[in-house]
């Protein structure tokens, strides 16, 4: 038998994951003025964006990434064939950490785990065309600490992580901060 290779078609697409990630970091009023708007009757819908137009953040942080690790990739290939378990808004949280170990692709997990938070609830994940955002809020003493490292999960404790960032987001001690993860095939 013969192997017979056709050549590369220069007009291929070729498809790339990207991800973007934000931290918009709110002192206590944050959390406060949501709980007055629930009390109120709003959905989340509505209570999320009334409450982040009516308290600003002190400081918003911005980057763009690609640090998928292999156990995520692997689900991401399962779930195109019916498998594994989805990062829909049931299942979907994003996680910090304090460690500032460098990214490997064979890690499972968070190094030092601060916490995880679900979803905002009622919203997300948001799907797009070629995208889905991530966006959760660490109110209180939830995740307080160094933020060095962050990272997309399919469960609360456990589960499968898509895919993992390290970088020094600043240190929490309260309030709420609100990471934000887009991530995409372009």
């Amino acid at each position: 038998m013969s192997n017979i290779y056709l050549p590369k078609d220069v007009n291929h697409e070729f498809t790339t994951i990207k991800s973007h990630a934000m931290v918009e970091k709110r002192d206590d009023r944050y959390e406060d003025y949501v709980n007055q708007l629930k009390a109120k009757g709003l959905k989340p819908e509505e209570y999320f964006p009334k409450a982040e137009k009516g308290i600003k953040p002190f400081e918003v942080i911005h980057g763009d990434y690609n640090a998928m690790v292999d156990n995520g990739i692997n689900l991401a290939l399962l779930l195109i064939c019916g498998g594994g378990t989805s990062y829909i808004s049931a299942n979907a949280y994003l996680g910090v950490g304090s460690s500032s170990t460098a990214w490997n692709t064979t890690q499972s997990s968070l190094i030092t785990q601060l916490g995880r938070a679900a979803m905002q609830s009622g919203t997300y994940p948001q799907v797009g065309t070629k995208i889905q955002t991530f966006k959760s809020d660490f109110s209180g003493a939830g995740g307080d600490g160094s933020w060095q490292e962050w990272a997309i999960f399919n469960n609360s404790t456990t589960g499968t992580m898509l895919q993992r960032k390290v970088e020094n987001l600043g240190t929490k001690a309260g309030g709420t901060w609100t990471l934000t993860v887009t991530f995409g095939l372009v």
